[in-house]
């Protein structure tokens, strides 16, 4: 990914896109060309956050790996692990809260935590991970 390196992919829509669509090698070439691993959208959603709404448990690792932010929340309080919880993406949990060491527990605006998203959404799997993990 030469053309990352040398500013030919360096505009916003570039990454928000290549994250987005699950472009892992186009993702790891803006993470080694320095790209703010934490900048945020107009709802305050970060690559990470993205990523973990989509399902790309590949780009996750990469993020985390990266040291991207694991607990940057959106304005609405919700952080990756809200909505990985609530979409269902049980191999992102586990990578957020293993690798990235994400707050388990975090209550988002409105009360509610990733444990509550699960069991609204009767996500089987994640409700017995995060009460594994030690999630209230």
């Amino acid at each position: 990914m030469e053309e990352v390196a040398n500013g030919g992919l360096n505009g916003p829509w570039d990454w928000w896109k290549a994250v987005e669509e699950g472009k892992v090698a186009v993702v790891i070439a803006f993470i080694k060309a320095g790209r703010d691993l934490d900048s945020q959208d107009c709802d305050g959603g970060t690559a990470l956050y993205n990523a973990a709404y989509y399902g790309h448990v590949d780009i996750v690792k990469a993020l985390v790996l990266a040291g991207a932010s694991v607990d940057v929340a959106q304005e609405d309080g919700d952080t990756p692990l809200h909505i990985s919880s609530w979409e269902g993406h049980l191999e992102v949990c586990k990578c957020l809260i293993d690798d990235g060491k994400a707050s388990i527990s975090r209550a988002n605006d409105c009360g509610d935590t990733p444990l509550a998203y699960a069991t609204t959404k009767r996500r089987k799997a994640i409700i017995a991970y995060l009460k594994f993990k030690g999630a209230k």
